[in-house]
């Protein structure tokens, strides 16, 4: 397998694009489901505000201005090869990440919306405490680097974030009340700007539940299925009892509901059943970068980013 060696420069120019990227454009699956959507969509405010959010997108893209200018948590997944080298070593990835997040924001590229938790003082970078937060997955069956940037924003996850530890009894009817309850009380308002791509995380830790949800949401394109026929089912059945419900888009009545569920499973302790809920805004922000061992450059929406 051939040695992909990257350095810091261009590190910091992929970055850089990715994160620009990621607020300025709609990712082509999440554009198009929007689309359908408001074709679908009888409810004259609903669909008129996925207009909106449709528009405003195309806007963006066009002037390299934000689709929304809450860009919300700075979060970073990176996928690696065995073959990739890195100048300097791995804590390559940390340095970069935390200087271009700072440059963007400084260019008002980024909103600085990351503040101390207790204080509450706003650094102005968006960089300190655990954030930008980055997650790398080292994988032998690939031989290139992949880096996706989501911006997390402060409404799908300040609202649309859920957790219960159930126990084993209360089995799939307890899962799907907590997930059609957490989505009714994540919509009231339009608070997560609906409608959203919802993760669902079952089993494992309470930590690791939460974390596969929030993967689920932001790291899979509308339309993909758990290679689990029995999760891919109820995949499709929550979807649709969550459309009948009566939601539309941003808090009106509608029948779009969400764009999209995906759910991620796993193992866990025999007397528990985590359930974490986690929503993604419907603009859906996200974008990444493709290196290969020839030196290629790919730009992308992303997809296939789930290690299970």
């Amino acid at each position: 397998m051939k040695d992909l060696v990257i350095t810091k420069s261009v590190l910091y120019q992929v970055t850089q694009k990715i994160v620009e990227r990621s607020v300025q454009t709609i990712p082509e699956d999440v554009k198009k489901q929007i689309l359908g959507s408001i074709d679908t969509e009888t409810h004259s405010l609903s669909k008129r505000a996925m207009e909106s959010f449709y528009e405003k997108g195309e806007y963006a893209a066009k002037n390299k201005g934000l689709i929304c200018s809450d860009t919300g948590w700075p979060l970073f997944y990176v996928r690696c090869g065995d073959n990739i080298r890195m100048e300097r070593g791995f804590s390559l990835f940390k340095e970069v990440f935390r200087e271009v997040i700072i440059e963007e924001t400084s260019k008002s590229h980024l909103r600085p919306t990351i503040v101390h938790p207790i204080s509450r003082k706003n650094p102005g970078t968006n960089v300190g405490l655990f954030y930008p937060k980055v997650d790398i997955s080292f994988d032998p069956q690939i031989d290139f680097l992949e880096i996706l940037f989501v911006p997390k924003g402060g409404g799908a996850e300040i609202f649309g974030c859920f957790f219960k530890m159930l126990v084993a009894a209360d089995g799939m009817e307890g899962i799907e009340q907590f997930v059609l309850q957490s989505y009714m009380a994540s919509c009231y308002s339009g608070a997560t700007c609906p409608p959203n791509i919802i993760g669902v995380g079952i089993g494992g830790t309470g930590d690791e539940c939460m974390k596969i949800a929030k993967d689920a949401a932001v790291l899979r394109p509308i339309g993909d299925r758990n290679p689990d026929p029995e999760i891919a089912s109820l995949e499709i059945e929550l979807l649709k009892k969550i459309k009948k419900l009566g939601y539309g888009a941003m808090g009106f009545p509608g029948g779009t509901g969400a764009l999209d569920l995906h759910i991620e499973c796993a193992l866990v302790h025999t007397g528990g059943l985590p359930v974490a809920f986690n929503a993604q805004c419907i603009v859906g922000r996200r974008s990444a970068v493709k290196i290969t061992p020839d030196g290629e450059i790919v730009y992308h929406d992303a997809g296939g980013w789930i290690y299970r």
